[in-house]
This record gives structure tokens, sequence and C-alpha cells, in this order.
């Protein structure tokens, strides 16, 4: 590495792929309320969950309005996952 007033220069090593993990982790989760589950997402990519399925239970805080159902996507809770080189996060349609 090197730094100047003009700017830093920084040489990177190899790439390496990360390989897929042998056994596949699917999280049933209740949807909290707020923005908890974008952080339940974060942390939980980040030890290797591969599916986060949302579940709405019968003792859960938050409950949708009639006719909706759980929104989510895959566009903030890929995130996680492309930080640490696995592609392999599932979002359920």
């Amino acid at each position: 590495m090197r730094a100047s007033t003009a700017g830093v220069e920084l040489a990177l090593g190899q790439r390496h792929r990360v390989p897929m993990p042998l056994a596949s982790i699917t999280l049933l989760q209740s949807v909290p309320r707020g923005d908890r589950m974008d952080i339940i997402v974060q942390k939980t990519t980040e030890l290797g969950v591969t599916r986060i399925v949302p579940v709405l239970s019968s003792r859960g805080m938050v409950k949708p309005p009639p006719g909706k159902t759980v929104a989510g996507g895959p566009s903030p809770r890929k995130r996680p996952a492309s930080q640490d080189a696995r592609t392999c996060l599932k979002w359920p349609r």
C-alpha cells in the first residue's frame, strides 16, 4: 500500500471463491416489529443461513392488514451474502 497527497494505491491478491456449504440452512422467522427483520437477515446470512422464510404466528405481534401478505424481496437481503462472497441466499416467493 502506498499513500500520497495524490491518492492511495493498494495491491490486491488473488480473488478466491467460497464454495457453497454442504448443508443448506433454512430459517423460519416470525415477522418482528419495525426494521428488526433486516438485522435478523443480515446476521443470519453472515452465519451461513441460505434461506429465510417469514412466518406469521398466532402469538406474533405483527399482523398484516386483511388481504395483504408479508412483503419481502431479494434486494436488501442479498447484501450480507454478497459481502462475504456467498451468492446462495434464497428468498421465498
